[in-house]
């Protein structure tokens, strides 16, 4: 049986203990409380519960991007253009929102409404960076029944990249420049043939 507490105004604790498993959350009503605690104690002699869960359903998406700022992207080179990425991310209405509560069509919005605003390498970053941070969550975070919203819709197609000639003008200011250069390598790098 769970135990409810009301911890101050509009604060209702729900406590679970059985079967070596301990876990509680705080509503804002009684009713929920009571709600919750039973599906987590059905969950239980279901064999279906699973603890990751509940921290996946507490935890928002502004605070996952944080902890992975500080923990992750801070140890790795291009820190910069991931914590631009990370921050815009937060800046989003899904940042609000819990990470177990993020699905594929949320993402399928953003992406959508980005793609007017930036071209699709970026979003294609923006997804990247957000992937990352559920397998991340998932692997060593102890948050396993976490599922990767990114990875169930279609990213945007990369345009073919650009391919430029020299002309002739370039080409001779750059031999030019070559024959001036103190590096004695870099005219015979320019001159090899493919």
């Amino acid at each position: 049986m769970a135990t409810i507490i009301l911890r101050g105004e509009r604060q209702w604790q729900a406590r679970v203990r059985r079967k070596a498993v301990r876990t509680g959350a705080t509503f804002e009503t009684k009713a929920r409380a009571v709600a919750w605690a039973r599906q987590i104690e059905a969950d239980i002699d279901a064999g279906r519960f699973q603890p990751g869960r509940l921290e996946a359903e507490r935890t928002t998406l502004h605070e996952a991007l944080e902890r992975y700022l500080t923990e992750i992207v801070l140890q790795r080179k291009g820190v910069k253009q991931a914590a631009g990425i990370l921050r815009a991310w937060q800046q989003t209405s899904l940042a609000r929102k819990a990470l177990a509560t993020i699905r594929s069509t949320d993402l399928a919005g953003w992406r959508d409404a980005k793609l007017k605003q930036v071209g699709p390498q970026t979003v294609v970053h923006h997804l990247n960076i957000l992937s990352h941070l559920y397998r991340i969550a998932a692997a060593d975070r102890g948050l396993e029944s976490l599922a990767n919203p990114v990875s169930k819709i279609k990213k945007p197609t990369l345009p073919k990249g650009r391919e430029r000639r020299l002309r002739n003008e370039e080409e001779r200011q750059l031999l030019e420049a070559c024959d001036h250069s103190p590096s004695y390598w870099l005219g015979a790098a320019v001159w090899q043939q493919p």
